[in-house]
């Protein structure tokens, strides 16, 4: 069983992030998603956040709140996260396309490479997801 009081907290911390739960989707739904992951989810919230909101067959867990541009989206990420933007270079798939990648450096010396695909808040949760893993 998850620890409901943790996953509000990661809710909320995702709330700061400018991620909000999708259409239809209720805290019980996110409650189910995680349930398979209950020996990560106490010391790695967002990296099992952060599979369980891939894009599958079914209707999408998350949703953005709060769109921009990547580097502020970056850094409302970071901050909901304690840390700040240190810096941001984007690589998009091919020129001008939506889709890529982004190295996101958020100390003197943790960087991470995350995907980014427009409007999707696999983003901010990938980069949550690196500032916890680097915590530990």
């Amino acid at each position: 069983m998850i620890d409901a009081e943790q996953l509000h907290s990661a809710l909320f911390t995702l709330e700061t992030a400018g991620v909000g739960l999708a259409d239809g989707i209720e805290t019980d739904d996110i409650d189910d998603a995680v349930a398979d992951h209950p020996a990560l989810f106490p010391t790695r919230p967002f990296t099992v956040l952060s599979q369980v909101a891939q894009p599958t067959d079914e209707d999408p867990l998350f949703s953005l709140a709060r769109p921009g541009s990547l580097e502020a989206r970056a850094a409302r990420a970071c901050s909901a996260a304690g840390v700040e933007l240190w810096s941001l270079a984007v690589v998009p798939d091919t020129k001008g396309s939506a889709a890529g990648s982004a190295r996101v450096q958020f100390s003197e010396w943790d960087v991470a490479d995350v995907p980014f695909d427009g409007p999707s808040p696999c983003f901010e949760l990938a980069i949550l997801a690196a500032i916890e893993s680097r915590a530990l």
